[in-house]
């Protein structure tokens, strides 16, 4: 995969090499609608390469077709593009257990909350907001991964929910974090 002009393309590149003459090579969609390539020869191989847009052809297949005098039918090898998924976005936190709040105790500091997402997009772009508003002051949310500097206040509590996307794979995790005031001890 690369990119340009900010925009993601698939290289597909079909490779033929040791014949004499050179092998005639053809890139095909699985709808039948030939491809053109741009191909470069050199003394020991010939490729045969397209640029696709990822949005466009993920999940679709490109058929290489090669063909050759000594080949008594045509020779062709089939590349699957894969199709992007997000499928569960968890958090990692050792304070999270299942579908339970994170309680945090209020004074703690540096608090991490890593939230991984699982899927097979090559990135995401992801956001964060507390009960419908920004990130309060103190929060952060740092690449994939929600930073409490603290010292925690129960003001740090709240509805957490976070989002996840590259192109239209969408994901989301929600935390409901509540911090347990600190006990004060009676004076001697």
């Amino acid at each position: 995969m690369v990119q340009k002009g900010g925009v993601e393309f698939w290289v597909v590149s079909c490779i033929s090499s040791g014949g004499r003459p050179d092998a005639d090579i053809a890139l095909a969609l699985d709808s039948g609608e030939e491809l053109q390539g741009e191909n470069v020869t050199n003394s020991h191989m010939q490729t045969s390469s397209v640029l696709l847009p990822v949005t466009v052809y993920e999940g679709h297949n490109i058929t290489c077709a090669f063909d050759h005098p000594k080949f008594t039918h045509h020779v062709t090898r089939v590349i699957a593009l894969p199709s992007f998924y997000l499928s569960e976005v968890g958090s990692d936190s050792d304070d999270l257990r299942a579908a339970e709040p994170l309680e945090l105790q209020e004074g703690r500091t540096d608090v991490v909350i890593s939230l991984p997402v699982t899927g097979n997009v090559p990135h995401y772009n992801v956001t964060c907001k507390k009960d419908d508003g920004p990130l309060p002051d103190g929060v952060e949310l740092f690449g994939s991964s929600l930073t409490l500097q603290g010292p925690l206040e129960l003001q740090h509590a709240g509805l957490y929910e976070c989002f996840f996307s590259y192109h239209h794979v969408k994901a989301n995790l929600t935390i409901r974090v509540t911090v347990k005031p600190q006990r004060m001890l009676p004076g001697r």
